[in-house]
């Protein structure tokens, strides 16, 4: 499916999708969170978005250019968060989704 949309798009004509600049400054700008299954901490991608900006932009390119996603990216780990002091059921918590982290911008 992915294909097919990207072969349309004209997305598989070798342009980047995602570009050197731009990853570093998503990179560079990502906001602290608890670490994902990959237990990378967040810090690294901020204080490392030089060094990591093309190896994910090609990760990213390559990613789209194929139609293929990491299996490790459609992992996360659901912890149920209480929505009241003392739940009863499981309608009083809510499911909070902790991803890999190459879910750049989020």
């Amino acid at each position: 499916m992915w294909k097919y949309f990207l072969e349309k798009s004209g997305i598989c004509n070798n342009d980047p999708l995602v570009d050197d600049y731009t990853n570093e400054h998503l990179l560079r700008r990502m906001t602290p969170t608890s670490p994902g299954l990959d237990a990378l901490p967040s810090w690294l991608f901020s204080k490392c978005s030089y060094e990591l900006a093309s190896i994910i932009a090609y990760i990213f390119n390559y990613s789209f250019g194929n139609g293929v996603v990491p299996e490790q990216w459609k992992r996360s780990v659901i912890t149920p968060v209480p929505k009241v002091s003392r739940p009863m059921s499981i309608s009083q918590f809510r499911p909070i989704s902790v991803a890999s982290r190459r879910e750049i911008g989020g």
